[in-house]
């Protein structure tokens, strides 16, 4: 009950902070959900800028997010992402992690233009 209201939470705050960027891949198991965006970057260099330059001052420094790895399937169409967890955080610093998130990813997305 705790992961589905933690899970619940993130996916209503990615949701409002991102929606117009990019979209849940939503399946119902483990704990984290991986964001794809709508158009294509360099997602490998978005998680290091995150990590570098944004780190989220209402969470503790952990390791939550990670560039999405290469499709399964060598004829699946490529997907840029990002795997996000979920299961450390209450909904309230998932809220705020989020709309950090959000920031981060925009300043990336103006400075790689």
């Amino acid at each position: 009950v705790l992961y589905a209201k933690r899970r619940n939470a993130a996916i209503r705050a990615i949701g409002r902070f991102l929606g117009d960027i990019g979209h849940l891949t939503i399946d119902n198991q483990g704990t984290h959900l991986c964001f794809c965006f709508e158009k294509a970057l360099d997602d490998v260099h978005l998680a290091d800028y995150l990590r570098r330059e944004h780190r989220h001052r209402h969470i503790p420094e952990r390791r939550v997010i990670r560039a999405r790895k290469a499709p399964c399937f060598a004829d699946a169409p490529k997907e840029y992402g990002l795997i996000l967890g979920f299961a450390g955080f209450s909904e309230v610093q998932l809220e705020n992690a989020v709309e950090e998130l959000s920031r981060g990813i925009r300043s990336f997305l103006r400075t790689s233009n």
